[in-house]
């Protein structure tokens, strides 16, 4: 028989009770077969009091969970009653300077509440919404309703406290929980321009004050959709199940408050932030004799970025398979065609660098770029002389839209008539014109300038110098966002973006056309136009990079790159979140990253067998696969400009607040785990009647040991002390 915590509570208190007497009577016994009759009085008297204390104690005790680290949870009488969820991925808390963002539980007990309805259709939610009488409940979404009306529909009702989202095979038609205006705020503009995102319902940054979870571990689904249908009408005009219904305690002890400046100095939240990754095509001066006769404050440098994150509203669910993945695998190709395709001879002479870089922390106000652009502004990173004059931004480049539209290059407005600008833009038009690459030009104008980009912020940065940057920004968009999905858990591989045989969408093509654009501008009028046409991408490779990180991280690649990658039995074979997380812990996707680009932009490579000490005490070169290679790899921070340590705490600059990000990430406590369990809830009724039971049957249990101790005393003519 299924169990109630209430009835739980009943039996117990009758078993203790029960057992309690039985203890006393069998030690009076005893002591009265040990020692006679009238000193067994005392030793009576001691017992019924000891058995007292009992009895309160065992009342106590009822309120308190056993410990089931010390139980075999399939016997022990929490696990008849309640089913913990082990794969649930939660929506947790930020704060910002404008408050709190995501999700928490109520504070200590957690959020308890029935299950809805299973809402897996329209009639579903409209009958929770118009017929549903035991609110609030807990709403139980299948994936296919997981849709900006559905949550809203439900927050209006007033009837909820808390969202169980269950995955199932078919996902929304579209679903963007980004701003429609990503990013705004932080970049070249101040005031919103276009609506680049219009599907965006803005969730990422809207603050639910309620617990959510979205559940893909096929137990726990079950569990839920189980309870949920038990919970269900018989047809879909009938009447609710009675009392009681199928619901769970969802409990996760966020510590942030709702002030930013409050919450820093307590050290109840932290900066969200990590690592750029970053390394150079020609080599460092400090480390190349080839390249320390270029003089280091004037040698100009073109850098070619992507974004490392990815961005959902369940943070563990953040996989951005075309916002993002896509960007970081044409860069690697970019890499790879630039560090294979030219002699090191070649590198050298360059008359600009070639910076690669990856950002961290870009879908929270452009963390990642803000930060590099900063930094090299005040001369604070390890490359020395940089000047930077170019930038080329890959973004999302491979939805499904790419295949009739191809991909299109985005610049500022302000910045057409700039020299610079205008050579970048022909030198790309010719080569996507050799390579047969489908690159339009967006014709960006000024009532709609620049997408989000990390471009805007070096323009930003550059201009507040009294300099300017030539740049471009590569998307699969010409003005709307064409990934419906953006910045979502359904941004995943490979159903958003292209697949991994062939080149249906154009990404070696495309990568093959930057190559050539970067190698064209950094050699300049030494540029040569055999070289230019014989860099070459590899296809295949960058459509592994793409399928591996929006997929399976054990991918032989991956597992060639890092061969000390690990990862838990249960993430084996599945893709792995890219969100940045809190400054302090650098994401698996940077060190994998970074692997990646420094065998595609190695600098020279020598085979040198099963030797594995061949580069030892050879300054930035290391070893990897029967290979020696000479690669200049690096991380830098990726902390937002608004963030300083003081040495106990972080604070927000005053000075540098305005524009930058700052996204904090609430901590949690380490003792409260992130805890949903499955019951049976009773009504509130029930649970009263329970207590007062419970009070009555611990009322009667002291009254019946004192009487019975008097009228003991009477029988056996004992005076009571």
């Amino acid at each position: 028989r299924v169990l109630t915590p209430s009835r739980d509570l009943f039996n117990r208190s009758c078993f203790y009770v029960t057992i309690i007497s039985l203890t006393i009577r069998s030690v009076d016994r005893l002591v009265r077969s040990c020692c006679g009759r009238d000193r067994a009085m005392g030793g009576r008297r001691v017992a019924s009091v000891c058995g007292l204390f009992l009895i309160i104690f065992a009342s106590t005790l009822n309120c308190v969970r056993a410990d089931d680290a010390e139980l075999d949870n399939e016997h022990a009488l929490h696990g008849q009653i309640y089913t913990e969820l082990s794969g649930t991925n939660v929506c947790v808390k930020l704060v910002n300077q404008d408050g709190p963002i995501g999700c928490d539980s109520s504070f200590y007990s957690g959020t308890t509440a029935p299950f809805s309805n299973y809402i897996a259709s329209a009639a579903d939610l409209a009958w929770f919404l118009s017929r549903a009488p035991h609110d609030p409940y807990l709403a139980v979404v299948a994936q296919n309703m997981y849709t900006t009306g559905t949550v809203n529909s439900l927050l209006a009702s007033g009837k909820v406290e808390g969202l169980l989202v269950v995955g199932n095979a078919t996902r929304p038609a579209e679903f963007s929980p980004a701003s429609e205006y990503p990013n705004q705020g932080y970049g070249l503009y101040e005031k919103p321009l276009f609506k680049w995102n219009p599907q965006g319902n803005g969730f990422n940054l809207r603050w639910f004050n309620m617990p959510m979870v979205f559940l893909t571990n096929t137990t726990d689904m079950a569990a839920v959709r189980r309870g949920a249908l038990l919970n269900s009408p018989a047809t879909p005009t009938g009447d609710s199940p009675g009392w009681p219904l199928w619901g769970a305690r969802m409990k996760w002890l966020m510590h942030a408050g709702n002030d930013l400046t409050a919450c820093l100095r307590r050290d109840y939240c932290e900066p969200l932030g990590g690592r750029n990754v970053w390394a150079t095509v020609a080599g460092l001066p400090r480390f190349d004799p080839a390249v320390k006769s270029k003089t280091p404050t004037t040698r100009q440098t073109i850098m070619v970025t992507t974004a490392m994150d990815s961005n959902a509203l369940f943070h563990d669910l953040a996989f951005g398979a075309d916002a993002d993945a896509s960007g970081m695998a044409v860069l690697l190709g970019v890499a790879g065609a630039l560090g294979t395709g030219l002699a090191p001879s070649d590198k050298a002479a360059l008359e600009r660098n070639v910076l690669f870089v990856g950002h961290d922390g870009e879908y929270y106000g452009y963390i990642g770029s803000s930060s590099l652009a900063y930094n090299m502004e005040q001369s604070n990173i390890p490359v020395p002389g940089v000047n930077v004059t170019h930038v080329l931004d890959i973004q999302s480049v491979a939805s499904p839209a790419v295949a009739a539209g191809g991909q299109f290059f985005h610049t500022e407005p302000a910045d057409a008539a700039l020299p610079a600008q205008q050579a970048l833009v022909a030198a790309l038009k010719a080569a996507a014109a050799s390579r047969g690459a489908q690159l339009s030009d967006a014709d960006n104008t000024a009532d709609v300038g620049l997408p989000p980009t990390a471009l805007q912020r070096y323009i930003k940065q550059a201009r507040a110098g009294g300099r300017s940057v030539a740049g471009v920004a590569f998307t699969d968009h010409r003005r709307a966002y064409t990934n419906a999905f953006a910045q979502s858990v359904f941004d995943t591989y490979p159903d958003n973006v292209a697949p991994a045989d062939g080149d249906q969408y154009g990404l070696c093509a495309l990568a093959n056309t930057i190559a050539e654009t970067v190698y064209t501008l950094a050699a300049g009028e030494a540029a040569d136009p055999v070289v230019a046409a014989g860099l070459s991408a590899n296809c295949t490779r960058i459509h592994q990079y793409l399928e591996c990180f929006s997929s399976d991280w054990t991918c032989p690649l991956f597992k060639e790159l890092v061969p000390n990658l690990q990862l838990s039995a249960a993430n084996a074979g599945k893709p792995q979140n890219r969100y940045v997380s809190v400054y302090r812990v650098d994401g698996l996707y940077t060190s994998v990253f970074l692997s990646a680009l420094a065998v595609e932009s190695a600098i020279s490579k020598v085979w040198v067998g099963n030797d594995t000490k061949a580069c030892a005490g050879k300054q930035n070169h290391f070893y990897l696969d029967e290979w020696c290679y000479n690669s200049t790899q690096h991380t830098t921070n990726a902390l937002s400009p608004a963030f300083d340590w003081d040495g106990s705490h972080y604070y927000v600059k005053d000075a540098l607040a305005d524009g930058n990000s700052q996204f904090t990430e609430s901590n949690w406590d380490n003792d409260v785990p992130f805890l949903v369990e499955v019951f049976l809830v009773p009504s509130y009724t029930s649970t009263i009647v329970t207590l007062v039971v419970g009070f009555i049957v611990l009322a009667a249990s002291i009254a019946g040991v004192y009487l019975g101790i008097r009228h003991m005393s009477s029988v056996l003519n004992v005076k009571n002390d």
